[in-house]
């Protein structure tokens, strides 16, 4: 074998196998032919091809990470009287080669399958309860985008109209409501959210805390839920802004010497709530849904009569605002998505787990209306 005037390279004719049998049979054949020799050029070979046999290893092993390549080199350049040194190293890659590439992908593979059906047993036997936000019906201000906090106004006949569709298509114990799995319900005390709620089709075992709006159709599907008017679910507080579009208000501002476009998410409102504000009290509610409703059935067996879901009846900032903070973002942020008037949207958890709060995207729904009827 001949080397060239540069140590650690082989010539073009003694170029290693491409094989990996054969590679460590060259490699072998070269360590054994030089061990006679002394000095760096036996290292150099020996480096080499050590080299060249790492990388053939780990190219032809399909479970790259978890690749292992003995450090088997300080015992092949100790002194050659020493001969066990090397032929224990090139026993323990062999060994450790075999492992690799025959006993750790099948040990593997029947522990990724093992867990596999462990995890898709656990997502049917599991119970993972859910919060659903419905956005009212529409108004007039709505409509025409004027910004509507405390102004309490009704429903347009197309709004409620909507609504009561939304009621007929996803309330129902078979649908994506069930009425007997809701453990509690909060509202807005705006009456355009109480009208919503009692278009949805939801029947109670105890009066409602308002007095009714209007009329509903029938006695609506049992539920066994308390109701509660809460604040903290009522709309974003506008201050100034109220009733006024937000192109108007961004004309507003470069009036008043603002720089910049207004963006509800960062600047929040004069006279009314900043994003902090909002943070605030939506955490709260967020917190008492943890800990009050959702904890005490988190993980335990599926029943068909558990009951674990939260209803919430309120408006679209405060809804779109309560979405980002129960997935763990900051309002400056800004939600990159919508909800409709009439429209529902659901959260929930990945995982089975509390602590991995998800907005289900495939929950989100609104019942368009054929316009001729």
């Amino acid at each position: 074998m001949k080397l060239n005037n540069k140590p650690g390279h082989a010539a073009a004719d003694d170029a290693p196998p491409s094989g990996l049998t054969a590679c460590v049979g060259r490699w072998w054949h070269v360590v054994q032919e030089r061990r006679p020799q002394s000095g760096r050029r036996v290292k150099d070979i020996i480096l080499f091809y050590w080299k060249e046999l790492a990388l053939v290893h780990e190219r032809s092993s399909n479970y790259t990470r978890y690749t292992f390549i003995p450090p088997i080199l300080p015992a092949l350049t100790r002194p050659r009287h020493h001969s066990l040194p090397t032929l224990n190293a090139l026993s323990e890659f062999l060994v450790q080669l075999f492992f690799n590439r025959v006993l750790l992908p099948s040990i593997l593979s029947s522990c990724l399958q093992l867990l596999a059906r462990s995890l898709s047993s656990a997502s049917t036997t599991m119970s993972t309860p859910r919060v659903f936000i419905v956005r009212h019906g529409e108004t007039e201000w709505s409509l025409n985008g004027r910004h509507t906090g405390r102004t309490d106004i009704p429903l347009t006949a197309v709004g409620e109209k909507r609504v009561k569709a939304t009621g007929k298509a996803l309330v129902g114990h078979d649908r994506l409501i069930a009425p007997k799995k809701i453990a509690h319900i909060y509202v807005s005390p705006r009456k355009r959210a109480q009208r919503t709620f009692e278009l949805l089709n939801i029947g109670l075992d105890e009066p409602l805390p308002w007095t009714r709006h209007g009329e509903s159709e029938g006695e609506g599907l049992q539920c066994s839920a308390k109701i509660e008017v809460t604040e903290n679910i009522r709309e974003w507080d506008y201050g100034d802004y109220e009733g006024i579009t937000t192109p108007d208000i961004r004309k507003m501002r470069d009036g008043q010497g603002y720089r910049g476009t207004w963006d509800i998410w960062r600047d929040g409102c004069p006279g009314g709530e900043s994003p902090e504000d909002v943070t605030r009290r939506l955490d709260e509610l967020i917190k008492e849904i943890r800990e009050r409703w959702h904890k005490p059935v988190m993980g335990k067996g599926k029943d068909k009569d558990q009951c674990g879901d939260v209803l919430l009846i309120a408006h679209g900032h405060i809804l779109r605002a309560f979405a980002m903070r129960w997935a763990r973002y900051s309002l400056q942020n800004g939600p990159a998505f919508l909800l409709e008037a009439g429209g529902v949207g659901t959260l929930s958890y990945e995982h089975h787990n509390i602590e991995e709060p998800a907005l289900l995207l495939g929950g989100a729904f609104v019942v368009e209306l054929d316009q001729d009827n």
